[in-house]
């Protein structure tokens, strides 16, 4: 399956389906993606975070919009959460967008896994609120 053509804002989930998939996170400031520096090179696209459901992608994109205010039910809605109540980080004239894409048998894991390898040997690191690989039964290397 291909990504979605345009990124959405994370408030509008309308159109997602209620199916296994990945998706992917990114802050944008005054209408545009904000360029985030990695060790290799700028990630124009500004994707903070590369995620997956084996179930239902919607849903857990509604817990990543949920943890925004709350800071619970989604690893890096909670981080993000942290980041602006915690460190006092200004997110004024900035929204988030996401993409996504359904998965077939409940492969996502092992898709999310083949992205972030992929993300990782673009850019020299992972998304900012990526920590690490997910368990899957794909081996750390094979694209």
């Amino acid at each position: 399956m291909t990504w979605t053509i345009d990124w959405k804002p994370i408030t509008d989930l309308e159109d997602v389906p209620d199916k296994p998939g990945l998706y992917k996170i990114r802050i944008i400031r005054n209408g545009n993606p904000y360029p985030t520096q990695r060790i290799l090179k700028e990630d124009d696209k500004g994707v903070i975070y590369i995620g997956s459901d084996d179930y239902n992608i919607k849903a857990r994109l509604k817990n990543f919009l949920n943890a925004l205010d709350k800071g619970k039910n989604h690893i890096a809605g909670d981080r993000l959460h942290d980041w602006r109540e915690d460190r006092k980080i200004n997110f004024e004239n900035s929204d988030i967008q996401y993409i996504y894409k359904t998965t077939l048998n409940h492969n996502s894991k092992d898709e999310e896994r083949k992205e972030l390898i992929n993300y990782e040997s673009d850019y020299g690191q992972f998304p900012s609120l990526n920590r690490k690989l997910p368990k899957t039964s794909l081996r750390y290397g094979k694209k």
